[in-house]
């Protein structure tokens, strides 16, 4: 009984709201009056809002207006409660379209529309890698907890369309010690059934790029999303993400990303990128102009049981003014084991372009000047094992090798081959037809080989080198 009278007070309390609501609307004084009667009924209007997340209401901040045929609901000083958090974000005014007839005959707040202007907001990124929105944590608090915002979530308990602008939003990245102004952004949403279509626009500054975009469709399952981003600062945008002593100084960076994902999780990328002036880090005591890069990406990525896989393409690639050859590649990432990587071909001479100036050795750099090695490398594969070096692996084939003779060295023209390098256990297969050997100035002439063939194998224990 006491139930039913609790249901009935609360379906009278807000169709009580919106009559008086209309009133406001259409009758200022008498509208006004009657609100002014609704301390009675003030738990249940703030459940009914609650429901939306809207918290932190009083009633004298309630106003009425109308909006053609659908009553506005003006509050100021109000919260919008984040699942899962236990903070809120405060808002200091929300518009709200009330749908007129559904609302009156199931005596139940049904809301069409929600827009608000927000006119400053704080996102930091903290020494320990965590961001936060006005101090709410928007990324998980410990390492094995899966706490992370739920976007979902929090869009489906708002009306159907959701319409906030951002006057400013503060991007301070504490790792750093830089501070960002984000200006005049904006993000959207429509609902429809179970169904959520997400947009977030940024305007950037001139230190973070030009333009970013985010599109989000999908349901609590499985989400599409669009990424178009023009001239960012690659620079910056890496050292926001966490990343540190890394080998470029400046580069724009276009893109053009579609991401398919399960419950926010990414499961299959597919990205179009492209690289301007790209410099690459030099040593302090390298005096020779910064080195300009262009290049163009296209990339798929997938990912299944904690395994990823990266696929691309690189091409358009120039450097100074000169074009290069580009490459395809292949990366895989499985958990507990360095990343195995292939490459299917790259010319030797545009490898040495472009690293050699971050060559620290001075004796070792002259030596490649005078050696002036040439090849094409094929099959690349490799894994590298960051706790023992030793240990990683390596295999290649090459074609084509030409030296200068340098030294001890002699030149050599049209050699081909193949390494093996595992485990410690090296083997060299040299396999090549019309091969010349120049000694310099031991031999007036090259050596003629119309067939060459050798295998050469190096292991090594704790007893030393084997050959």
């Amino acid at each position: 009984m006491w139930r039913k009278s609790a249901v009935a007070v609360k379906h009278f309390s807000v169709w009580v709201l919106l009559v008086s609501l209309i009133s406001a609307a259409a009758f200022s004084m008498g509208g006004r009056l009657i609100i002014a009667n609704l301390t009675h009924f003030k738990a249940e209007i703030e459940q009914e809002l609650a429901q939306y997340g809207i918290t932190g209401v009083s009633l004298d901040s309630i106003q009425g207006s109308w909006r053609g045929l659908h009553p506005l609901l003006k509050i100021k000083g109000a919260s919008l409660s984040i699942p899962g958090r236990s903070q809120a974000l405060s808002i200091s005014e929300l518009d709200l379209s009330v749908k007129l007839f559904p609302s009156l005959i199931s005596a139940d707040l049904k809301l069409a529309s929600f827009h608000t202007r927000i006119e400053k907001l704080v996102l930091v990124h903290d020494a320990e890698g965590k961001w936060w929105l006005n101090d709410i944590p928007l990324s998980a608090q410990t390492a094995d907890s899966s706490n992370t915002l739920d976007i979902h979530a929090l869009f489906s308990r708002l009306p159907d369309a959701v319409s906030v602008d951002i006057g400013q939003l503060l991007l301070r990245d504490q790792l750093s010690d830089v501070d960002y102004m984000i200006q005049a952004s904006s993000l959207n949403s429509q609902r429809h059934d179970e169904k959520l279509a997400l947009s977030l626009q940024l305007g950037l500054p001139d230190s973070l790029g030009q333009r970013f975009k985010l599109l989000l469709t999908g349901n609590a399952e499985r989400q599409q999303v669009y990424v178009e981003a023009r001239e960012l600062n690659l620079v910056r945008w890496l050292q926001l993400a966490g990343f540190r002593d890394l080998p470029i100084r400046q580069a724009l960076f276009s893109l053009n990303s579609w991401m398919e994902l399960e419950r926010y999780q990414l499961t299959r990328a597919l990205n179009e990128a492209s690289l301007n002036r790209v410099y690459l880090n030099q040593p302090a005591a390298n005096s020779s102009p910064a080195r300009i890069i262009k290049a163009s990406i296209i990339q798929s990525i997938e990912h299944r049981e904690k395994h990823w896989r990266f696929d691309s393409l690189l091409k358009n690639v120039n450097l100074d003014g000169q074009r290069m050859d580009g490459f395809r590649s292949q990366i895989y990432v499985q958990p507990h084991q360095s990343p195995l990587m292939w490459i299917d071909r790259v010319k030797v001479e545009d490898l040495l372009e472009l690293f050699a100036p971050m060559i620290e050795s001075e004796t070792l750099k002259q030596r490649l000047v005078s050696l002036q090695p040439r090849a094409t490398i094929h099959d690349l594969v490799a894994q590298l094992d960051e706790e023992d070096l030793a240990r990683s692996l390596l295999s290649l084939k090459f074609s084509g090798l030409k030296s200068k003779p340098h030294e001890s060295f002699p030149g050599v023209n049209n050699l081909d081959g193949q390494l093996l390098y595992e485990n410690r256990n090296a083997h060299l297969r040299l396999d090549s037809s019309a091969l010349s050997v120049d000694f310099g100035n031991l031999l007036r002439d090259p050596l003629q080989a119309d067939k060459f063939a050798a295998s050469l194998q190096l292991s090594s224990n704790e007893k030393g080198l084997i050959l």
